[in-house]
């Protein structure tokens, strides 16, 4: 069975939380939209990791419930960070901080 992860974000997470790239697939029955939207993002910083609890995209707020998974791309010296996450009204997206521009995008939204 394929998990959420799985499908939206390209992503397998292992029992031990590790979080691998899946190599992409054809598939025309995906159900997310690929974006590339700046954004701006309220973080929390908690036990030195850095956690979106909310954000505004298109004029709404979009409160964080569940970060579903997290990790990190190598962008030259920098880093570029994703979040898997579902908001408050069980919408999930894809968010990533480029490090370099100090920006967030969403880069992916789950739709039906």
């Amino acid at each position: 069975m394929v998990s959420v992860q799985q499908q939206m974000f390209g992503v397998d997470v292992t029992h031990d939380g590790e979080i691998h790239s899946m190599p992409e697939q054809a598939d025309n029955s995906a159900m997310y939209q690929e974006l590339n939207e700046c954004i701006d993002v309220l973080v929390l910083f908690e036990g030195g990791r850095v956690q979106p609890h909310r954000f505004r995209w298109k004029g709404h707020v979009h409160r964080v419930s569940q970060i579903t998974g997290n990790w990190n791309t190598d962008k030259g010296v920098f880093k570029l960070r994703h979040f898997a996450l579902m908001d408050e009204d069980a919408n999930f997206f894809q968010l990533a901080y480029d490090e370099r521009k100090t920006q967030w995008k969403v880069t992916r939204v789950w739709v039906e």
